[in-house]
C-alpha cells in the first residue's frame, strides 16, 4: 500500500489533461478526494474554501504554469497569504507543466512552497514517488 493524500487539487486549463491526470491519480490510489479547477478563478474559490474548512492534513496541489489570464506563478505571487495558510495546513505544491524552459524551472525555485517541477504528463510511478515523498 502506498502513502496517500487527503486531497489533491488539480489546476490546469486543459480539460483533456485534467481528465488524464484525474484518471492516473485514481489508478495510483494516492488520494481519497480529487478536486479539479480549469482556471485560476475557479482554483482560487476552491483553495479559499479549502483553507477555511480544512484541518491540518496531507494535501497536494498540482499546478500548471501556462494558463490564460494568470500563470501559475502569478496565482502564487498574487495570493501569498492564502498559500501561506495552505502551507501551514500541510499542502504541497508541485508544478506540473509542459514547459521545459530553464527560466520557468529557475523561477519555481524562488517559491518555498513549490516542492518540485515536473513535466507533463504525470505517470503512476511519479505519483507513487510523490505520495511516498510528501504524503
Amino acid at each position: 500500500m502506498h502513502k496517500s493524500f487527503d486531497k489533491i487539487v488539480l489546476i490546469d486549463d486543459d480539460e483533456t489533461i485534467n481528465y488524464y491526470h484525474n484518471y492516473m491519480i485514481e489508478k495510483a490510489e494516492i488520494a481519497s478526494n480529487i478536486i479539479t479547477a480549469s482556471d485560476v478563478e475557479e482554483a482560487l474559490v476552491i483553495l479559499q474554501d479549502v483553507s477555511k474548512t480544512e484541518s491540518k492534513g496531507n494535501s497536494l496541489i498540482l499546478l500548471d504554469i501556462n494558463m490564460p489570464k494568470y500563470s501559475g506563478f502569478e496565482l502564487l505571487e498574487k495570493n501569498t497569504d492564502l498559500f501561506d495558510q495552505l502551507n501551514n495546513l500541510n499542502f504541497h505544491v508541485i508544478i506540473l507543466t509542459t514547459s521545459g524552459n530553464p527560466f520557468d524551472i529557475e523561477r519555481s525555485k524562488g517559491f518555498e512552497l513549490i516542492k518540485e517541477y515536473i513535466q507533463k504528463p504525470i505517470t503512476e510511478d511519479i505519483l507513487h514517488r510523490i505520495a511516498n515523498d510528501y504524503a
